[in-house]
């Protein structure tokens, strides 16, 4: 079993991985879509909210042992069946989706991922990590249509979270959309330079953004920018009055 370290597109790594700034990958779109997860589990026959929990506990702990070096890989396994079950015992805590959708990015299972993210959105759609995750997660399973729609649910929810705009420009920039994404990339370059200097986000990201937005400006018009900025939702509705000239 692979555990999977830091290897998000744009999301900085949580729990000590380390991240990776790439948001260079080929501009494939091949959306093969997701199933819902009804279909993918059991109803199960009883609800038992007490067990699910110690469930969840149980597995929690194998997780961290794991990161911490004082359990072998293997403990992955048992831990994603652990929290399997306890999912189907207890449906409604959007903690347990987060956390199983957690392992299996650790073991680089994207594709089991992605639906115990949706589940935790259904939830409790407000998260933000999570909202960045199943973003990354779409990207590299190319199903950039499924991520954009996320993208623009996040700054939705999220208006000030430069790293979710640069989602979106990232988004609209692999969907050859440039006008939009001149826009949300040189957006969040904007709100990043609003964010105190220690921001680690900031910091990590700045440059990889700083390339793109250079590179944009080399293929996108001043027309389409304008374009997009008289019809994109999330930017219409976030800076209604920017000046573009």
């Amino acid at each position: 079993m692979k555990i999977l370290k830091g290897k998000a597109l744009l999301t900085p790594a949580k729990n000590g991985h380390k991240p990776n700034a790439l948001l260079h990958s080929p501009h494939s779109d091949t959306d093969t879509g997701m199933s819902d997860i009804k279909g993918r589990q059991e109803e199960p026959k009883y609800r038992d909210r007490t067990e699910a929990e110690r469930l969840h506990a149980r597995a929690s702990a194998l997780t961290y042992a794991v990161r911490d070096g004082r359990a072998t890989e293997e403990s992955l396994e048992e831990a994603i069946e652990l929290m399997t079950i306890a999912v189907m015992l207890w449906s409604e805590d959007y903690r347990m989706y987060c956390d199983l959708a957690e392992l299996y990015r650790m073991t680089d299972d994207r594709a089991k991922a992605v639906p115990y993210y949706r589940a935790a959105l259904a939830l409790k759609p407000d998260l933000n990590w999570e909202r960045q995750q199943i973003i990354d997660e779409l990207l590299a399973l190319n199903q950039t249509h499924d991520a954009l729609q996320h993208a623009h649910k996040g700054v939705e929810m999220h208006p000030d979270d430069f790293l979710l705009r640069a989602y979106l420009g990232y988004c609209y920039d692999r969907m050859k959309m440039y006008g939009h994404a001149y826009l949300h990339i040189n957006k969040a370059l904007e709100m990043m330079n609003k964010k105190d200097n220690e921001d680690a986000r900031a910091i990590t990201y700045r440059k990889t953004l700083l390339y793109m937005m250079e590179r944009l400006q080399t293929i996108v018009t001043e027309e389409q920018v304008r374009k997009a900025a008289q019809t994109d939702p999330a930017y219409k509705k976030n800076f209604p009055s920017n000046d573009l000239s």
